[in-house]
């Protein structure tokens, strides 16, 4: 794999290296520990160059979305996965 590395800001802390939630007292902060305070994280990631098979997929859905992190389902009408492959969407 060609695994690549991006400095970017930290999102817990908006790039200040600080935490400010509920627990805290007006005026104070903690150290955010995402970041370890330093306001940014390094970010690893595989740069994309194609779609990869998924083998024994022969049907292919629109997803009903997820509900509190729970997959909740497939709706409307299937299209084969050659067809997604070529580009088609379900409907």
């Amino acid at each position: 794999m060609n695994v690549k590395t991006l400095k970017v800001q930290c999102p817990s802390c908006d790039g200040t290296g600080l935490y400010v939630g509920l627990s805290e007292v007006p005026g104070t902060a903690v150290v955010c520990i995402d970041c370890e305070g330093t306001g940014n994280q390094i970010m690893k990631f595989t740069p994309f160059t194609k779609r990869k098979e998924k083998p024994k997929i022969t049907e292919v859905y629109l997803s009903a979305g997820a509900y509190i992190g729970t997959y909740t389902g497939a709706i409307g009408n299937a299209i084969s996965y050659e067809d997604f492959k070529e580009g088609k969407m379900p409907h």
